[in-house]
């Protein structure tokens, strides 16, 4: 996938008293912020987020280019690969099936599946995880299984190259096939909402409709 130069400011958004869950590939964490604002621009987002370990994922992934991968699905036999994804956003979810946060996600992950069956989500789980650990999270969690569930492995490294040192990590691919906007920690669907309207509303509207556009405005605008 190519990459575009030329950066984007696609919008600013503000959470008041967000608790951000998050789960470190060496060791459980949990981080608390009194407030998250969101910029997809990467030379701004200092006077945006107020939690470093956010900041340092965001500014070291946003606005490059997504590296594609072949994985085997973990239900249904089939190879997940994300180059036929290209020239259509989509959402990457890099989780940890004994992830604390990433079982507080998954719920919200899988209504906003429903409720947004445009943009597929590709759940990519931990190198350690096995289908059996994905079994009992789906079974923990009460959720369904889905054709675009995988797991890395050495030879994709995902983790490593998208620099994935919490659970859960969220991507958001544009079109072009760069990452417009990534994050950490537990989200619901109203917020995955805003943050794919933060990330796609520069994709064209045949590819894609914004769903909270005006929520986003308003919260910029009240800000100024």
């Amino acid at each position: 996938m190519k990459v575009t130069k030329s950066k984007r400011i696609l919008g600013a958004l503000l959470f008041s008293s967000l608790f951000l869950a998050a789960c470190s590939a060496d060791e459980g964490d949990t981080k608390e912020q009194a407030a998250i604002e969101v910029a997809v621009e990467s030379d701004q987002l200092e006077q945006y987020f107020t939690d470093p370990t956010v900041l340092e994922f965001t500014k070291s992934v946003i606005n490059t280019e997504f590296k594609d991968f072949k994985l085997p699905a973990v239900y249904g036999g089939e190879t997940i690969d994300t180059s036929k994804f290209e020239g259509k956003p989509f959402i990457v979810k890099y989780a940890y099936s004994g992830c604390s946060a990433c079982q507080q996600t998954q719920p919200h992950v899988q209504k906003f599946m429903e409720e947004n069956p445009d943009v597929p989500i590709i759940q990519v789980f931990n190198e350690t995880d096995t289908k059996e650990s994905i079994d009992n999270f789906l079974t923990t969690t009460g959720t369904f299984e889905h054709d675009l569930m995988v797991i890395d492995n050495q030879d994709v490294k995902f983790a490593e190259t998208h620099k994935a040192k919490y659970t859960p990590s969220l991507y958001f691919i544009d079109h072009n096939g760069n990452i417009s906007f990534a994050t950490i920690g537990s989200v619901d669907e109203s917020r995955l909402d805003a943050y794919m309207d933060l990330a796609f509303n520069h994709v064209p509207e045949e590819l894609y409709t914004p769903r909270n556009k005006s929520n986003i405005i308003a919260e910029v605008e009240n800000k100024k």
